[in-house]
């Protein structure tokens, strides 16, 4: 009995089929462990003493269908059978790019084009969903935008591609979900930079730069997060608010504000009192931040000061007195993590007054 072809194997199979105009029929697995897309005709022996009713046609090639998915499936990194959905076949093209991803988004939107996916198959949604996931994988951890490139990209997809526009649109609002449902209350998010301790506390310190590059993105982040409320439609911005209340957010929290506002937008009501709850939440976090800059500031000023009485005194200094001044090392590090704290703090302040001015102009 002969084994089962390799993956590569399987891909240069694919290949040649595609390649002799098979790309949109469906494969199977033949009894000699063969990929192919005509129709199974038995051997040899059993057309002699037996040809094959169409019945019988009709089941081997359901079954050798069958085998093709599971034996694509095996190579596959994307999982083709769940709870959910049974795949019986699979065509040529949609196999092909299970095994081997698009290179690029102009050779993805090629195959939307195409029609190589199929999207009208469970298949074709799954191929179709998992290049997306992707984009966002392969994003920064650090990106303002989560789903800034995906949105670029389907925005390349033609208008006369409707079912792709259609499921594009459906999984970018389930990702706006799952964004939305994980998002921190700003209160969290304002005082993960106010409390955050100093290195010797033994804790991640502004001087980490990993550290310092996530907390700078944090509050932008959320406001970004803010901003995708106003697309959503009024069923899911009613799912928005339970999960918050659920969750236990404060009732001041702007996402929580803002989702109110455009319930009441969407149903005829008058936002303006969510609106303004936002305002007064956004100004006791620009307050917060406001002194929090004054107290880092003071302490960079007298720091800066303590350094240079430091070098002025070196002069007369021993060897071992200038040795023996840990202290002065400590201060350059406090002083490079609240410079960079201060950065943060600067750009939080100047991202508060924009939001602020925005909203004051929508409560006119």
């Amino acid at each position: 009995m002969r084994s089962l072809p390799s993956r590569d194997q399987v891909c240069q199979t694919l290949q040649n089929l595609a390649n002799t105009g098979g790309i949109d029929q469906p494969v199977r697995l033949s009894g000699s462990h063969q990929l192919k897309t005509d129709i199974p005709k038995g051997n040899w022996m059993r057309r002699t003493v037996k040809p094959l009713t169409p019945q019988d046609t009709v089941s081997i090639h359901g079954r050798q269908k069958q085998e093709a998915v599971d034996l694509i499936s095996r190579y596959s990194d994307k999982p083709l059978m769940t709870r959910e959905i049974t795949v019986s076949e699979i065509t040529v093209g949609q196999a092909l790019l299970l095994l081997q991803s698009p290179a690029s988004d102009k050779e993805f939107i090629e195959c939307v084009n195409s029609d190589q996916l199929k999207l009208e198959t469970d298949i074709g949604k799954i191929i179709f969903n998992d290049y997306l996931e992707q984009k966002i994988s392969n994003q920064s951890e650090h990106s303002v935008d989560p789903l800034g490139k995906v949105n670029r990209l389907i925005e390349e997809i033609p208008d006369s591609s409707e079912a792709a526009r259609t499921l594009a649109d459906q999984w970018l609002l389930s990702q706006k979900m799952k964004l939305l449902d994980n998002t921190p209350a700003c209160e969290k998010v304002v005082q993960e930079a106010l409390s955050t301790p100093d290195s010797s506390m033994g804790k991640t310190s502004f001087d980490d730069q990993e550290y310092f590059q996530h907390i700078r993105q944090v509050l932008p982040d959320y406001l970004q997060r803010v901003e995708m409320v106003a697309n959503l439609p009024a069923s899911e911005l009613e799912i928005l608010k339970k999960t918050m209340e659920e969750k236990g957010v404060p009732p001041s929290d702007p996402l929580y504000q803002t989702t109110l506002a455009h319930i009441a937008s969407a149903s005829g009501q008058n936002p303006d009192v969510a609106i303004k709850t936002t305002i007064e939440s956004y100004q006791d976090y620009l307050t917060l931040i406001e002194n929090e800059k004054q107290a880092v500031s003071q302490s960079l000023k007298e720091d800066r000061l303590e350094l240079e009485k430091f070098e002025e005194e070196k002069a007369t200094m021993s060897k071992e007195d200038i040795q023996e001044s840990l202290w002065v090392g400590h201060t350059g590090v406090r002083i490079a993590s609240n410079e960079n704290r201060l950065t943060v703090l600067n750009e939080w302040s100047d991202l508060m007054q924009v939001e602020l001015k925005r909203l004051n102009s929508e409560s006119l």
